[in-house]
């Protein structure tokens, strides 16, 4: 069995996209490009940020073993380590702060013998102002 369909005439002219059509094709393609290159912009940002505090953090990490190595090496002149700021230097421009306090128990908040607070905060401007602070316990005999 054979089906025929019939076609509307439409009078020998073909029928095309109206202005209107294209106009509002146009702005919705130019709507998800611009949401597109938001979502990369705001994806680098945050790369960018999670790359600085990940060298905050291997900085920090470094300068507390380099303060725990010259401890190990000479603890009658090395203790108690001494607050430090390390300026910011290429390649990564981390300036670093450390403070040295005294080391409290929680338990009882009475003062732990040959033991020291350390705050150390690392900062950077580029490509932005922002700071990573830990603070850890730094022991006479470890």
């Amino acid at each position: 069995m054979m089906r025929f369909f019939r076609h509307a005439k439409t009078g020998g002219r073909e029928r095309g996209w109206s202005l209107l059509e294209t106009a509002v094709a146009i702005v919705v393609v130019g709507i998800g490009i611009a949401l597109f290159l938001k979502v990369q912009k705001m994806s680098s940002r945050n790369s960018t940020t999670n790359s600085r505090i990940l060298m905050a953090g291997k900085a920090i990490e470094s300068f507390l073993e380099d303060t725990r190595i010259s401890i190990a090496k000479d603890t009658l002149t090395n203790w108690p380590p001494v607050s430090k700021t390390v300026a910011a230097a290429a390649p990564n421009f981390i300036k670093i702060v450390s403070t040295v306090g005294p080391a409290y128990s929680p338990k009882d908040n009475a003062l732990v013998a040959n033991v020291v607070r350390m705050d150390i905060v690392t900062s950077w401007t580029t490509p932005y102002a922002d700071t990573l602070k830990v603070t850890t316990y730094v022991s006479k005999r470890f």
